[in-house]
C-alpha cells in the first residue's frame, strides 16, 4: 500500500505558476513576438538558470525536478516491493501450541479464600533472607484467617541473586505436577533457604543446581505424602505416589531446556504453558516472563513488598513479629 501511494503521488502532474520577470513583461507590450523570442534565445545561451531566469528555463528546471522526484519515488517503491517479496509468507501456528501471551497456570502461592474480597499480597524472593523471615512469620498465624481472607505470595526474581530464577522455576514445576504439595514445598524451601544462598552455591553450574533442587523437591513431595503401600488389581505391591527418583525425573523435564543434554520436554507444556520442544529455554520459561512482567507492572522493587486489597502497605517490615502482624490484620479486617 505504501508503494502504490508513492507511485500515485509521483504520477500526478504538478502545476506551478511563475510570473515572468518585469523585463519580459515590458517587452511583450513594446516589441513583437519575434523580437521577444530573439532576446530570450540570446539570454538563455549566455545566462545559467538562477532566480532571474525566464519562464521556459524555469519550467525546464521544474520538469527535471518532477522527473527526478518521480524516479526517486519509483525506486523507493521498487525497493519496498523487493523487501516485501523477501519476507517469508505468514505461517499458521500449530494447533497444539498456545499462541496467547499468557499461560493457563498462574504462578505464585495462594492460601485462603480469594473470593472473600480481602487479599494480602506479599511479593517475595526465595533467595532473599528478608522474604524468608516474613513468610515464616505469617505462616505461624495465616491459618487463623484463611476463612476471612487470602494470602497471595507472588514470585519475584531478584537479579543480584543469580540462583533466584532457578529456585522460582522449581516452584513452578511443583505447582504444575504436584499442586497439592505446593504450599508444603514453599514452606520447606524457605525453611531450608540458607542452603541455597549465594555463598553456598557460588561454584555450581546451572545443571548442578537443577539436579540438587529437583532432588530436594522430590524428597519434599514424597515425604509429605508418605510412601503408603497398596496392591493393584494384579496383586502387585506399589507405592501410592511415585518414588523420589521418578518425581525428580518429572521435575527435571520442566527445568532442563529441551535442547540441552538431559533435556526431555514434557508434551503437556505445549498447551499448558505455550512452550515447545525446540525452544532454547525450559518448559516453564513462559511463567518466568509472566511473573517478571507482573512485578514490573505493579512497581515492585524490594522484597518483601506487601499490598492489602491492592494498596501498598509501606509500614510493613520484614522485622514484624507475630504480634505486629496480628494487630495489622485485626485492623484490616475489622
Amino acid at each position: 500500500e505504501t508503494a502504490n501511494a508513492l507511485i500515485a503521488q509521483a504520477s500526478r502532474p504538478s502545476f506551478c505558476y511563475i510570473s515572468p520577470p518585469p523585463s519580459v513583461s515590458k517587452l511583450r507590450h513594446h516589441r513583437s513576438s519575434k523580437d521577444v523570442r530573439s532576446i530570450r534565445q540570446r539570454r538563455d545561451s549566455s545566462i545559467s538558470c538562477d532566480t532571474n531566469d525566464g519562464n521556459e528555463n524555469r519550467r525546464s528546471v521544474l520538469r527535471k525536478g518532477t522527473i527526478g522526484a518521480s524516479s526517486a519515488f519509483i525506486i523507493a517503491a521498487a525497493n519496498i516491493r523487493a523487501a516485501e517479496a523477501k519476507q517469508p509468507a505468514p505461517t499458521t501456528p500449530p494447533q497444539n501450541r498456545r499462541t496467547t501471551n499468557f499461560p493457563r497456570v498462574y504462578p505464585g502461592l495462594t492460601i485462603g479464600k480469594v473470593s472473600s474480597g480481602e487479599v494480602c499480597e506479599i511479593f517475595v524472593d526465595l533467595a532473599c533472607p528478608y522474604s524468608r523471615k516474613t513468610f515464616l512469620t505469617i505462616s505461624q498465624i495465616s491459618h487463623k484467617y484463611t476463612d476471612q481472607m487470602a494470602f497471595v505470595y507472588h514470585n519475584v526474581i531478584q537479579p543480584w541473586h543469580h540462583q533466584s530464577l532457578w529456585l522460582h522455576e522449581s516452584t513452578f514445576a511443583v505447582k504444575i505436577l504436584y499442586p497439592e504439595f505446593e504450599a508444603v514445598y514453599w514452606k520447606a524451601l524457605f525453611e531450608d533457604a540458607p542452603r541455597w544462598y549465594d555463598k553456598e552455591i557460588y561454584g555450581w553450574t546451572r545443571g548442578e543446581f537443577y539436579d540438587q533442587i529437583a532432588s530436594f523437591a522430590a524428597n519434599v513431595v514424597v515425604s509429605s505424602n508418605g510412601i503408603e503401600k497398596v496392591d493393584d488389581n494384579d496383586g502387585n505391591t506399589k507405592s501410592s505416589i511415585d518414588n523420589v527418583g521418578t518425581v525428580k525425573k518429572r521435575i527435571l523435564q520442566y527445568l532442563i531446556p529441551p535442547l540441552q543434554p538431559g533435556g526431555n520436554f514434557p508434551d503437556e507444556a505445549k498447551i499448558l504453558l505455550g512452550s515447545a520442544p525446540d525452544d532454547d529455554e525450559n518448559a516453564v520459561f513462559p511463567l518466568t516472563k509472566q511473573i517478571v512482567k507482573f512485578q514490573r507492572k505493579r512497581g515492585v522493587h524490594v522484597t518483601p513488598t506487601c499490598f492489602f486489597n491492592g494498596i501498598e502497605q509501606n509500614e510493613i517490615s520484614s522485622s514484624w513479629t507475630v504480634k505486629e502482624w496480628t494487630n495489622f490484620l485485626g485492623q484490616a479486617l475489622s
